[in-house]
Formats: C-alpha cells, structure tokens, sequence
C-alpha cells in the first residue's frame, strides 16, 4: 500500500511541477493563520510570545515549498473557526473531517497528522478507575470540536452517564481540571502525556486532523496540496520526526510499577567492573562511571522517594548474571550483546540506554576484509556474544581483559577484536595501540539494563525513567568517565612532546645568532664612524690652529657627543650581559639534558633529566615570553579572554611558582586571602595571573630580609559581579619618589648600580600596567626607599559561583608545614646514604692497601 502511494505521489508530483507555477503576485501578501492554545500541539498564542510546537513547525515546514508569509490571528478555537467560515482567516489547523464542515471549509488532499484522544482524571482519585461505570454522574471536560461527537458516541455504546462540560479554548479547560470544576477530561495524544498531576485512563477513538483553508480561498488550497505531495516525496519521515518529538514520555507510573514500589524498599545494582564509561569501582571502593550518575537522576526525574539503592561491582559479566538470575540483585548494567544470548539466560533488555555501533578493530587491512579470528575478553561476554552472532565462523580466543586483547590484535596472534563505539577512541589513544586501526561496524550492539524475565515493573519502571532522561542528557553524563580509559604516562607526554624541545632549541639558536650578527654589525658600523670622525677632526685642528677659541668649543661639543654615545653604548651592552646571562644559563642546561635523553632514553633517570630540562626551559621561556608580550602589546595583538576559572586554583599556582624562590632567599611568603572569595570566577585567568606573578617575582627580587605578602579580598558590585582586590607588600630596598616615573619605562631599571646584580628585562612592570588597562584597570604603587614597597589593582571579575572558598590561610600554612618536615626528612636521608657511602669507599680503600 504504501509503495502504491509512493507511485502515486511521484506522478502527482510531476504532473504538478509540470503545471504553470504560482504566481509571485498572489504569494506576495501575508497568509491569516488562525493560531490558538492546545498543549503541545502548539504553544504561544499571545502577543509576544514564542511561538512552538507541532502545528507551527508544520506551518514553517508548508511555507518553504509555497513562499507563503503568514499574519497570525490569536483567539479561542470556536472564534477562530467562525472567522474562517467568515473568510477573516485563510488557514486553521487541527481540524478533524466531518461531513457538516466539508461544504464549509476546503480540506486537503491529506492529513497533516493523526491523534488519539484520551480520557485522564487527577492523579490519585480513586472515584474514577479504568471500569466504565465510575464514569456515571462525572463532570467530563472537553474542547469544542469535532471530539465532542466521537465523545458523545462513545459514552453512548457504553451505557455512560457523564455530564459534558464544553470549553471554547483549551486553557479554560485546563483551569477548570486544576480547580476540580471537572472530574476528568478530553486531552489529545499530546496534552495527556505533558502532565505530572494526571492519570491516563484509556483512548476512546482515533482520528485524522488537516490544515484547513477558508472556502474564499480556493488558489491557497491548490497550493497547499502541491506542497504536501512535495513534501511527502521530498521530506517523507517529516510527519513522523515531528510525532516523535512532540511525543512527551507520560511520567505517570503505571500500576505494575506502583506494585513494584510497593513491595520493595531497595533497589540493589549490579555493575561490570573495568567497563569506564557505563561503570567502574574507584580505588576507594566506590561506584563510578554512566551507571553512578544515571539511577538518582532516573528516580528524580520519576520522583521517586525513599527507595534505597545498593552497588555492587562484579569482575565477570557471567557472574553478575548468575547473581541476577539467582535474586541477589535486581537489575544489572550494562547488558548487551544481543536479544537472543540475554533471553537465554533468562532476562529483559531495557531500552537502549545508549544505542551504539561496535568497532572492529585490527592491525592488518587485508585481515580486516573477512577476519578468521578474534581476541574477546573472558570477564565481558557482551563481547563474545556479539562477534559469535556476527562472525559464526571465526574463531575466537579468551583473554583477561580487553588491553590483552588489543595486544593480541598488535601482535598478530590473532586478527581482530571488537571494541564498543564509545569506548574505542580514548582506548586506542595508549601508545602500544596507536597503530591500530578502527572500521565502524553497521550492527547494533547497545547497552542496557537487565532484569529477570518476569519483572516486568521494574523493566516499565527503567524504560520509562531512560525515555523520560533522554539520549540527548544521557550521552553527557557518560562522555565525561571517557578520560579514565587513556593511561598517559610521563614517558608518553616527554616522547610526545620531544619535538617541542629541539624545535624551541632551534629557534632560540637562530634568535641569538641573529641578535649577535645584529650588533656586530652595528659595533663595525660605530667603530667606523668614529674613525671617520677622527680623521675630521684631526684636519679640522690642522685647520683651526689659528682660532684656538673655536677649537676648544668644538672640542668641547665632540667630547660631550662622545660621552652620550658612550652611555648608551654602557646601557646597551649592560642589557646584552643581561640577556646573555638570562639565555646563556637554560640554552646550556636544555643542551646538556637533552644530550643526556638522547643517550639515556628509557631509563629509570629519564624523569630526573626531563625535569631539568623543564626547569630550565621555564626560565629561558619566561625571558622570551616577556619580550613576545611586550612585542605583542606594542603591535596591539594582546587581546583579553575570559574563561571560568577557580580562584583557589590561581591561589595555589601563584603560591607554587613563588613560593620556591622566596624559601632560598629567606623570606617569609603571607597568603591573605578572604575567606569570602567566590570559588568561581569568569576572566582571563591567564593574563591575571601573569600580572600577579610579574608583581610578586619583583617583590621577591628586591627584598633581602623579611617577608612578602600576597593579600586578595572581594567586594561585591552587584548580583552578577565583583571588584576583586589584589596587593603586594615587601619589605625590600623600596623606590626613590623621583625614580617612580621611570617604573613603567620599557628596557630600564631602577638604581641600575646598586640592583646590577638581580636578574630581569625591565620588562615586568611596562607588560603589567599594559595588561592592566586592557582589564579595565590600573596599577597603584605606594613605596618608602629603604623600608619596602606596595603594588595593587582592582579588577572587575563576574562570579559563576558564589560558594565562598573557605580558609585559604589556614591550609596553606599546613601545606608549607607538611614541605619542610618533608624538606628535613629528604636531608636526613640523603644524610645517611652520604655517610654510608663513605663508610663503604673508606672500606674499600683499606682492602685495597692490605
């Protein structure tokens, strides 16, 4: 049948394209639609709101094949249906076909969907039940519409006696089912199944509804027609998608899964361990993965109360059956690998909760192409059973678990294996199995609940809590235990990552060759002039013998012209030592560490080298970093991100990256920090905490004895925002009233004599008043030569979450406590081994004069 519509269709299709096209005149005007308020079947009937649901996705659909632009006309369904029998609108929707409205009205060709209509009372109303007698004498609400006859018919085969209560719109109707004006009501398909307070009773009749048009607009109707064939040819599963989308799943329980509630307290979980995302057990004994997050939010969504739920991790997939069949537990997850293995052993398969195409995995192509073997995991028999239904004749070996079975692919013990859709990419990322390769596999393989056969409320009872959630939420909550599968190792990110170091090596060479080659030749170039100008003035002094007066002046100028020559000749070379110092000292140790990877790659010391190499390459990197930003801020290429960041976590890296090179001076680091900071905050965590590090590094540089103190307090600006509060304090050399001006002054350092010895670009503070405007911000400095110096800012900050951080103070003095005793107890056995080193080379030494 459906083939012959098909047919059908196609040649109507033609027939009409074939037909002189509409003209651009009639479709210029706007299109009156009657547009009213029915529940799900479409929402928004008021001025300036949005509009939604299946009737008006079905108008824009209509519009796309015919040009129509549409006025849409609000009111109750009785006035709309009286202003199209008037002709005041062109188009209604939602209309059933009845003989009295045929001469009336223009109906199309077809349907623009089918519903059933329901009966439902309130929820928990024990008067009303599903036997047609508790029917006599109720007050039944019904729109007035087509369904009052289908209504009135029905009552009348079943000897009902129901009082009707007609409503011209739906709202009404529904305001008088929430007053309990009325004891049961008409709903459609739809609006039956979008409340909460409501108990389905049964469907009493079925019918089709159209898009009708006013009888006054006969060429509106042509055109409708010629767009629907379009559509059913183009578009055919549209009707279909919107049913299934305007569908809401009915979260009303039915009395099968009442009883199960009724008798059971505990809902006891079984899990599969070592199957991240659906499930795992921590290293504390705890359940984790899909399954942890899945269950509380099923019974939320239900709003089921007072049911305790119990986990239990099984290493064996078989065993977590046997415990299901043998009532140990109630519902196991996840259950796959086909119908028929699961009906075997004598259990339900929920809904899909993720409905997932395996992957083949292999290492050969040609193997790939008609595989003999594969490699299954013996704990997860899901596996088994969905390679035994869909390669019958290959052989299958058992390994432990599925890292075994990969291995096996790599080794070419056997062919292939099969690995779960979700699972594949993050397993594959280890580097023993990155050159393997994956192929998507056409047949299903979804995971699920299992109960036994028989439960069947506590199968009702899952469905409808999986339906209820959704693909669309359930595919989150798995995809975030995705990490756990990829074990990264240090080796894997220092070989990953090798290239990064000679490349950066490279780079840094080329730099410094072409810096040096640069002044090299501008010393030549100096040096030459400087002859020339020799030369000039020995045969002026030739000349001006006779004017000795104006030979002293001019000797008096080319002296004062060499003296300025000659201290910015002392300032540029000061800032080359400077450079050179800063570059010369990580170039050597990237060097030296990396010639000893190279020749000590892959073993035990290797993390040793790697972290010199690091250590190294950030003080090089800090340098060049600053010197690209002060570039980059010139070029005005700096631009501000926001990101969400925790404030706890900037405390902690500021702390860590500071706190190293105050401890070798002496100095005592304070954290201060407001127990009322918001956790989380939205800025460019980046830039901020560069700023903070710029200011803190200086403090620490220019302080000798005492303390720096690091203070961050908030203050709130509205519901939204705060000024976040930030201050440096030292105890250091301070700064000269007079030298203050030159603080932001790119390439110059303050009291360069006496701070000749400390390290920096004099780059610091010029990037951190730069970064500061871009944030809306300016940096304030108070300072006492000879006693210390305070640098501070605000900057405004929007809050995600206002949860206060806590005593930040108190756990960091307990960090800092648990490094030293952890400082001492390193020396001590660095002690002991020094000693009895000594003892044994003393040993050896006096064995050998014997």
């Amino acid at each position: 049948m459906r083939k012959i519509l098909f047919i059908l269709s196609t040649v109507l299709l033609i027939l009409l394209t074939a037909a002189q096209p509409m003209s651009a005149e009639k479709n210029s005007s706007r299109i009156r639609v009657g547009y009213y308020e029915n529940g799900a079947f479409q929402t928004g009937a008021n001025p300036g709101d949005i509009r939604r649901g299946y009737a008006y996705e079905y108008y824009r659909k209509i519009s796309e094949y015919t040009g129509w632009r549409y006025e849409y006309v609000y009111g109750t369904f009785t006035d709309l249906y009286k202003m199209l029998l008037d002709g005041q609108i062109d188009l209604l929707a939602g209309l059933a076909k009845t003989d009295k409205r045929i001469g009336l009205i223009g109906y199309p060709d077809f349907p623009m969907g089918n519903e059933t209509y329901n009966l439902i009372k309130h929820n928990g109303d024990e008067r009303i039940t599903s036997a047609y007698e508790t029917l006599n004498d109720k007050r039944i609400g019904v729109l007035d519409s087509a369904i009052v006859q289908v209504l009135k018919k029905f009552l009348n085969d079943h000897n009902i006696n129901a009082n009707l209560v007609i409503f011209n719109d739906y709202s009404s109707m529904l305001t008088a089912f929430e007053k309990n004006n009325v004891d049961a009501m008409v709903a459609e398909s739809d609006g039956s199944r979008e409340r909460h307070d409501t108990e389905l009773l049964y469907a009493f009749g079925t019918s089709d509804y159209y898009l009708c048009v006013s009888h006054s607009r006969p060429d509106l109707l042509e055109d409708l027609n010629k767009a629907q064939v379009q559509l059913m040819v183009e578009e055919p599963h549209f009707i279909n998608s919107l049913k299934i989308k305007y569908d809401v799943v009915n979260r009303n329980l039915s009395e099968k899964e009442k009883k199960w509630l009724a008798e059971h307290d505990t809902l006891r979980i079984g899990y599969l361990n070592n199957y991240l995302p659906y499930s795992d057990t921590t290293g504390k004994g705890k359940v984790t993965g899909l399954i942890k997050d899945l269950i509380p939010q099923i019974l939320g969504q239900l709003e089921i109360s007072g049911l305790n739920v119990t986990y239990s991790g099984y290493d064996s997939y078989d065993d977590m059956l046997m415990d299901l069949g043998d009532d140990y537990i109630d519902v196991a997850f996840p259950v796959g690998g086909g119908l028929f293995f699961t009906e075997e052993r004598g259990i339900f398969q929920s809904n899909p909760v993720l409905p997932i195409n395996p992957n083949l995995v292999f290492a050969d192509e040609n193997a790939s192409q008609n595989p003999k073997s594969f490699s299954a995991n013996k704990n997860n028999l899901m596996q088994y059973y969905f390679i035994k239904t869909n390669y019958p004749d290959a052989e299958i070996y058992f390994y432990s678990s599925i890292d075994e079975c990969l291995t096996a692919v790599v080794d070419g013990t056997v062919d292939c294996t099969t690995v779960n859709g979700i699972r594949v990419n993050d397993l594959l990322k280890n580097r023993q199995f990155r050159g393997l390769s994956i192929k998507p596999l056409s047949a299903l393989d979804s995971r699920c609940f299992g109960v036994t056969i028989g439960n069947e409320g506590l199968l009702k009872l899952l469905n409808r809590g999986v339906n209820v959630i959704g693909r669309d939420q359930i595919e989150p909550l798995a995809y975030k235990y995705l990490e756990g599968l990829y074990k990264r190792s240090m080796y894997d990110m220092l070989m990953d990552n090798m290239w990064l170091a000679g490349l950066a090596l490279a780079a840094i060479s080329l730099l410094i060759i072409a810096f040096f080659a640069r002044e090299s030749r501008n010393a030549k170039q100096r040096m030459k002039e400087k002859e020339e100008a020799g030369k000039v003035l020995e045969a002026k002094n030739r000349e001006l013998d006779e004017n000795k007066q104006a030979l002293i002046a001019s000797n008096k100028k080319l002296a004062e012209a060499a003296q300025k020559e000659q201290a910015a000749n002392v300032a540029k070379s000061q800032f080359l030592s400077n450079m050179s110092h800063e570059i010369r000292t990580p170039i050597n140790a990237i060097m030296g560490m990396n010639e000893m990877i190279c020749r000590e790659a892959g073993a035990p010391n290797i993390r040793e080298y790697a972290e010199n190499i690091r250590t190294a390459s950030s003080s090089l990197l800090g340098i060049i970093n600053d010197i690209l930003d002060f570039s980059k801020i010139e070029a005005g290429k700096i631009e501000i991100i926001p990101v969400e960041y925790e404030i706890s976590s900037l405390l902690n890296d500021l702390v860590n990256m500071v706190k190293t090179r105050a401890d070798k001076k002496g100095l005592a680091l304070h954290v201060k920090a407001s127990s009322e900071l918001p956790t989380l905050l939205y800025g460019d965590e980046i830039r901020l905490k560069q700023v903070i590090t710029n200011i803190l590094t200086n403090a620490v540089k220019y302080t000798e004895e005492g303390s720096v103190t690091l203070s961050i307090s908030s203050e709130k600006t509205d519901d939204k925002t705060i000024r976040l509060k930030v201050s440096v304090e030292d105890t250091g050399i301070g700064i000269k009233p007079e030298d203050l001006k030159k603080l932001y002054n790119p390439f110059e350092r303050i009291e360069e004599k006496r701070n000749r010895t400390i390290e920096g670009t004099g780059l610091g503070m010029n990037i951190t008043k730069r970064l500061l405007e871009l944030m809306d911000s300016h940096l304030e400095v108070e300072s006492v030569y000879g006693k210390g110096s305070k640098f501070s800012f605000t900057v405004t900050q929007p809050v995600i979450d206002w949860t206060p951080i806590g005593d930040f103070e108190n756990a960091f003095r307990r960090a800092v406590a648990r490094q030293k005793s952890l400082q001492r107890t390193l020396y001590r056995t660095k002690c002991k081994s020094a000693g009895r080193r000594r003892y044994g080379n003393e040993y050896h030494s006096n064995k050998g004069t014997s």
